[in-house]
């Protein structure tokens, strides 16, 4: 098998990340539409550059490939770019604060379901689907690495607003959690999800429209679970009223709660780089952390000695484990678990080949597969991987990440391929490809190829106090210039001073010694007879002032 150059993997990935952005002029008149996704964001035809999810699609933001391909560009120096694309997405979020997975140009129709040729929805299905929240995560790490400038502070100000808004909206309506929003295998849905196909038959719903043969070539369609999929977008999401008995079960995912555990904490820290930045900030409870953290912590399963998501009845407040071995259970290392026992338990099914539940996930070369067992149903997610990677990194695993982090590079390139593929077939490690146009140009995944290939760790360190301005050094400078100047000409004038003085005090001193010197040869007392007899002495004579000792002398 091959590996390939590291140099050209970066190449290779950054490439394809420039030539997924698109522009898009926003003008102040976008109004909102009826589905609430054309936002006014105040600014006449401002044009911005954005990050679309692959490189057929050019009218579309998805959520987390803005998020990663913003991380590469600001990691390789562009992190005008990066700001460009967040704020970009960001104008798709709805006056409430939900902040939809994807945003469109205003000129796609609200009804469309499909973008052509792409398994991507259309607004139809994708305006009702929530971002993955790890927005505070990825701007944080935007900001730490810029030049922590005033248009920096500027910018991360704005996104920490909207971002606190989304996460309002997310404690106001975190009760039903849909199962596209969450980073599980398709085949794991299929058995939480056999309650709504019963309430489905019993109501002979069918889904309303025709099934893109894309869509149902794509790894990730199962019918068991892409029908009641749409349906709880549409009894739970798009219903003002909702009276659909499948809405009221809420399920506890661990890659959402752990994501959500981490936003908490990166929120934390960018409302203190802000305030250190002397910026007011609006203010969030405390409790937002300590609730997921809480959370996440019962998800933990002792029997299984790993987190479990579950499934719970809101009517009688009971809970049940959905026990299957999905590798979005590993995703609960992103959190900062500071838990050792707990790590080593997670980390330790990452490298086992053997397990009587399925629980095992070392197949071989490759990077972790979705599912347990080493099940050839699996994909080879690069997404999984990357947070896997990070989390392991984040909680001290030992080295691990660089296992994965290698494993995932290679897997991708290591059949001498350069396609950005979604996702890969396992075991052979081939892309998936079928009629989506957009599966082997994915951003996210270049991103994620880039992010890995230049080493995933960076330093979060932030200026507390603002940096200073070029025109503020300037005036400094000049101040101390003039400080200096003026110390320069004191010291010059007082050395001029003391000079003049020494001169004369010389002069004095050797008057007076030539005056001695007068005396002892006895030349004063002659002069001294030689004046008017009436002016006697008592042989001590004197000379009446300094004017006349030097015409004397003279």
């Amino acid at each position: 098998m091959m590996t390939a150059d590291p140099q050209s993997i970066q190449k290779l990935s950054f490439n394809l990340l420039v030539r997924n952005l698109h522009q898009e002029t926003f003008e102040v008149n976008n109004t909102i539409s009826k589905a609430g996704r054309k936002k006014d964001i105040g600014v006449s035809n401002v044009t911005w550059n954005f990050s679309a999810p692959c490189s057929s699609v050019s009218e579309v933001q998805e959520s987390t490939s803005t998020l990663l391909a913003a991380r590469a560009f600001a990691k390789a120096g562009y992190v005008v770019q990066a700001w460009e694309s967040l704020l970009s997405f960001f104008q798709g979020q709805h006056e409430d604060g939900f902040l939809p997975m994807f945003r469109y140009s205003p000129h796609i129709e609200d009804n469309q379901i499909y973008i052509e040729n792409s398994t991507i929805p259309g607004p139809y299905i994708g305006l009702h689907l929530a971002s993955l929240p790890m927005h505070a995560s990825i701007v944080l790490d935007v900001f730490a690495m810029s030049n922590q400038t005033q248009e920096d502070v500027s910018n991360l100000q704005i996104l920490y607003t909207n971002i606190l808004k989304y996460h309002q909206w997310i404690q106001d309506n975190q009760m039903f959690v849909h199962p596209w929003e969450t980073l599980w295998s398709t085949k794991s849905w299929v058995q939480p999800l056999a309650d709504v196909r019963l309430e489905m038959q019993s109501k002979n719903w069918k889904v309303p429209f025709e099934v893109p043969i894309a869509v149902k070539q794509s790894y990730k369609y199962i019918s068991d679970v892409y029908e009641p999929s749409i349906y709880l977008l549409q009894e739970c999401r798009e219903k003002e009223v909702i009276t659909s008995a499948s809405c009221a079960l809420h399920f506890d995912s661990v890659d959402r709660t752990a994501i959500l555990v981490r936003a908490y904490e990166d929120l934390m820290q960018m409302r203190a780089v802000l305030r250190g930045r002397y910026v007011e900030v609006e203010e969030f409870p405390d409790s937002w952390l300590e609730n997921s953290q809480k959370l996440l912590s019962s998800l933990w399963n002792e029997y299984y000695q790993t987190y479990l998501p579950q499934r719970t009845f809101n009517s009688t407040e009971t809970y049940e484990w959905i026990v299957e071995p999905d590798a979005s259970i590993f995703v609960g290392l992103w959190a900062d678990l500071k838990n050792e026992s707990r790590v080593y338990n997670m980390a330790s099914k990452l490298m086992q080949r053997e397990d009587d539940n399925f629980f095992f996930f070392d197949c071989g070369i490759h990077a972790v597969w979705s599912i347990g067992g080493c099940d050839p149903s699996s994909a080879i997610s690069p997404l999984l991987n990357y947070l896997i990677t990070a989390g392991l990194q984040q909680n001290g695993a030992g080295g691990m990440e660089y296992y994965i982090s290698n494993a995932t590079t290679n897997r991708l390139f290591g059949n001498d391929t350069t396609d950005f593929a979604e996702a890969f077939q396992a075991p052979s490690g081939k892309p998936f490809h079928n009629m989506d146009s957009c599966s082997l140009s994915s951003t996210a995944t270049a991103a994620i190829v880039y992010d890995l290939s230049t080493g995933f760790v960076i330093s979060r360190s932030f200026l507390v106090d603002p940096p200073i301005r070029n025109s503020s050094v300037i005036v400094l400078v000049l101040i101390e210039l003039v400080i200096a100047f003026s110390i320069g000409a004191s010291c010059l004038l007082l050395n001029l001073k003391l000079l003049r003085q020494e001169f004369r005090e010389s002069q004095q001193l050797q008057h007076e010694q030539e005056e001695i010197h007068l005396i002892e040869d006895g030349g004063y007392y002659s002069a001294a007879n030689s004046i008017d007899g009436d002016n006697e002495h008592d042989g001590n004579a004197s000379i009446k002032s300094d004017d006349e000792a030097e015409n004397f002398l003279e």
